[in-house]
This record gives structure tokens, C-alpha cells and sequence, in this order.
């Protein structure tokens, strides 16, 4: 399971699109790090760092040499401005993902404090310790036009690890007209999916029904049988804040599962507040409910079926299926 564990909501950059919804200060405290390392099961686990901004927290040093020891790997998303801890997680399972998002001046546009260059120095201070590293870059309306600039800047630095690009969520800072469409991000996909790269580039289409409708009945079954449904929500991934409430996901930052100050979060996934997401059904959409895919998906993107409707049990409204009706 991936457990995202907010460190600090506090950050040192302003970025337009982010996800957070809280601009507080509020921070782990000391009592609060020990529930963590108490009340969380770190062996086979994947532990991710997030924030604001992780490295802003007074113990992270502390927390990442407490955490290396204890889970199977550790990645720290970071936006790139402090560095102070490279050197000391040399030789380990911590991860680092950067965050690039755009051009030069785009980027700095979107995330501030003119950091496009020294997230690249950093880039390169990551590589030559060896340690394990990508670069995340998120995609709207206001970049998607800059991306190959950022990719010849970054073909100058790039030896290894990997770029991953998501396409904007609406949420947070999000504003819902920066958002591409299903029909432009998956059209960017295609566009940069044979670069030649020094890295390898990761981008995954959105409701991408064409990939499947080939399959046989038996195929997509068993594709159906593996998949992450719902976002992997409590089924692969869970979220803890600053406060320790769990989350079945950050989209869904408004309805805690569960606090590991009253339970440790394996009594929590097994409570029925996270029962209620690990059993989702779309079933008040008729359109997922007929289709045949919906053993693949299972009603796609909970939050954002949540904030379209105020309540559960929709589908994802990006689905092209669903916008058909």
C-alpha cells in the first residue's frame, strides 16, 4: 500500500494548481511523529513524504533516517529548493520526486520564486550522490504548450530515473479552466510518447477505451481482476495530515476514515468508514451501472464524482461515456 503522509502544510512556494486546500502552518508535532511510527505498519509498505512542502519540517532528517529503517521504500515529493539532506540519505530506499511543471517561464510562473533553475541544480546534486530520482510534472491549459522547451532543458541535466506527467485535477488551488479535457490529454499523451529521451517518460490516458474494446471477454476479465479501482482508494493508498486524521484520499480531504491519536491505521481500513470506500459502487449512475467496463473501473475518480454531485455513488464525470447522456 502507498500511505501519503503529510509532513507540514506549510511550503515555501505559492504553485497556482495546488492540490491542498490547507494554507496552514500546522505541522507534525514531536508526540505526534512518535504516534506515527506507533500506530503505522511500515514493513512491505511504500511510504511517500508530501506536504507542503516535507523538507520544511524541523525533524525531517530525523523522520527519514526513522522511516528508511523501517518501511520498504520511502519517496519524498519535493519541489526542489532545499537540498540540505542529499547528501545524508546516499546508499538508501528514499526516493526523491521533483516537481517540473513547464518551461522556465512557465514553470515559474505556475510555482514562483524564479526556482526553475535550482530545482535542475538539485536534479543533478541528486545524481551524482546516486540516489533513486524523478520528476513529476503536472499538465493544464497554461503549460501543455512549453513542454517540449522543458524537455530540451531537461535533456541538458537528465541521467536517469524517469518523468512522469499527470494532467491537472480539480481540486484545491485548481482552477476548473486550466483543466485539459479528457480529449487533449489524451492527445498530448500520443504526442509525447515516442520522444526520444534520456529518461523514460511515463503518461497514462485517461478513460482510454480504446485500449480495451480489442480484448476478449476473458481478457478484460482478467484485467478487470487486477486493476486499481476507484484511485486504489484504502485498497492501495491512504492519506495522513498534519493532524493524523486518515483519508481514503486527498481529494476527499473533508470526510476523515479514521485518527491514529484513537486507532492505528490497519483497525481504521478495517472500520466501515473505510468500507464504505473499499465496497464503492457507482450505482446511482445508469451509465456506469450498464457498462461493460465497470468491473475495470468501478465508476472511475470518486472525489471528482463527489464534487460534481454532493454525494456518493455517481460516476467520474470526465468519463466519455457519462458526458454522452
Amino acid at each position: 500500500m502507498q500511505i501519503y503522509i503529510l509532513l507540514t502544510n506549510n511550503c515555501n512556494l505559492s504553485c497556482s494548481h495546488c492540490i491542498r486546500n490547507d494554507k496552514s502552518n500546522n505541522t507534525l508535532s514531536d508526540k505526534e511523529i512518535e504516534s506515527l511510527f506507533s500506530n503505522i505498519e511500515f514493513t512491505n509498505n511504500h511510504i511517500i513524504l508530501t506536504g507542503g512542502e516535507p523538507s520544511l519540517h524541523p525533524k525531517f532528517t530525523y523522520i527519514l533516517n526513522e522511516m528508511s529503517k523501517r518501511a520498504k521504500k520511502i519517496t519524498v515529493c519535493t519541489n526542489g529548493i532545499n537540498n540540505y539532506y542529499f547528501e545524508k540519505i546516499k546508499n538508501s530506499n528514499i526516493h526523491i520526486q521533483f516537481s517540473v511543471d513547464g518551461s522556465r517561464e512557465y514553470h515559474n510562473k505556475i510555482r514562483g520564486l524564479n526556482s526553475f533553475d535550482k530545482i535542475l541544480e538539485n536534479i543533478q546534486v541528486v545524481q551524482k550522490y546516486n540516489i533513486s530520482n524523478s520528476i513529476s510534472t503536472v499538465v493544464n491549459k497554461l503549460n501543455i504548450s512549453s513542454i517540449y522547451e522543458m524537455l530540451d532543458d531537461l535533456k541538458k541535466v537528465v541521467q536517469n530515473g524517469y518523468i512522469r506527467f499527470n494532467s491537472q485535477m480539480n481540486f484545491g488551488n485548481s482552477s476548473e479552466e486550466d483543466i485539459l479535457s479528457v480529449e487533449l490529454w489524451n492527445s498530448f499523451v500520443d504526442s509525447i510518447s515516442n520522444i526520444e529521451f534520456p529518461i523514460q517518460i511515463r503518461a497514462d490516458k485517461l478513460f482510454h477505451f480504446e485500449a480495451v474494446e480489442r480484448l476478449s471477454c476473458d481478457e478484460l476479465a482478467s484485467l478487470s481482476k487486477n486493476a486499481i479501482k476507484n484511485c486504489g482508494n484504502c485498497t492501495h493508498k491512504v492519506y495522513i495530515y498534519p493532524d493524523l486524521n486518515v483519508y481514503s484520499c486527498t481529494c476527499l480531504d473533508f470526510l476523515p476514515i479514521g485518527n491514529l491519536k484513537k486507532d492505528n491505521l490497519c483497525k481504521i481500513l478495517l472500520a466501515e468508514n473505510s468500507k464504505k470506500f473499499i465496497n464503492y459502487s457507482p450505482k446511482l449512475e445508469k451509465t456506469c451501472m450498464e457498462c461493460k467496463y465497470l468491473e475495470l473501473c468501478n465508476g472511475g475518480c470518486i472525489g471528482t464524482a463527489f464534487k460534481a454531485h454532493r454525494e456518493f455513488g455517481h460516476g467520474d464525470p470526465r468519463c466519455p461515456k457519462i458526458n454522452k447522456q
